[in-house]
């Protein structure tokens, strides 16, 4: 069930980065990407099953609403959730500490595929000190939601572990 609220959140984070972003910054490159932010916290918490959905409808939604096709954005959002989910399997990494790192690294890969998608894959060189700002804001934002999210990750065994 909670994959359906991951999914509504993650749809929320696109609609908030195509509308709400372009207006507070002048270089979108710089913008925090607020739907990497969302699949990262909720990968680390909840894991891949639950990261799926709302993956997916991040990719379809981003591929709605622009010139790119849907498959560019699944395979922008691809690496996030790969890293996250293969580190999420170590012992001994803060969830939150995670899920700004796969956010950092997820803004660098979807930069360098939507480059690639686009014809100019030398953008990820030539504006790396944009991606790299994008890259701290995102990560500072899905530390900021993973946070409070801790508390209602799936627990094996019950509610008082």
């Amino acid at each position: 069930m909670s994959w359906i609220v991951g999914g509504v959140i993650a749809v929320a984070a696109v609609v908030a980065q195509l509308g709400v972003m372009p207006t507070l910054l002048r270089e979108p490159l710089a913008a925090p990407a607020l739907p990497i932010a969302v699949i990262a916290a909720w990968a680390t918490l909840r894991g891949m099953p639950e990261t799926a959905p709302a993956f997916l409808l991040s990719a379809i939604a981003l591929g709605v609403a622009s010139e790119e096709r849907v498959g560019w954005f699944v395979l922008a959002l691809l690496p996030t959730v790969v890293f996250v989910t293969v580190l999420s399997q170590r012992r001994g990494i803060p969830a939150v500490a995670l899920a700004a790192g796969g956010a950092a690294f997820g803004v660098v890969s979807y930069q360098a595929v939507l480059g690639l998608a686009d014809g100019a894959p030398q953008i990820v060189i030539e504006e790396a000190s944009l991606i790299l700002v994008a890259a701290l804001a995102t990560a500072c934002c899905s530390a900021a939601l993973a946070a409070p999210l801790w508390m209602f990750r799936p627990r094996p065994a019950g509610l008082f572990e």
